[in-house]
């Protein structure tokens, strides 16, 4: 199990999120309860990404790939966040557990 995700459900996350994200040149990051083993048995889903200055990701991609998952029967929730768009009082919280995959 990684993040406390079955190998289908991470298969499904790493298909329909990371990739596409790492197919526009963004760093993806699970963090918070999954990426420190302190989740529950349905927690949510926190995914940093980090985008390449140079080719900032549409909004509208990240808008479908946020509609996609909500729409899936993806038994999660999902917290997608752009690094630009992270609050200040968090960023600390955020970068001490962030994982890369």
């Amino acid at each position: 199990m990684r993040f406390g995700l079955n190998q289908s459900e991470f298969e499904f996350l790493q298909e329909n999120l990371i990739q596409p994200l790492k197919s526009k040149n963004a760093r993806v990051c699970i963090f918070g309860s999954r990426a420190i083993g302190a989740h529950q048995k349905f927690s949510d889903i926190d995914v940093l990404f980090i985008e390449d200055d140079k080719n900032p990701i549409p909004s509208s991609f990240v808008s479908s790939l946020i509609v996609f998952f909500e729409d899936s029967t993806f038994p999660y929730k999902l917290d997608l966040v752009n690094n630009k768009f992270l609050a200040a009082g968090y960023r600390a919280n955020v970068e001490a557990t962030m994982i890369e995959v």
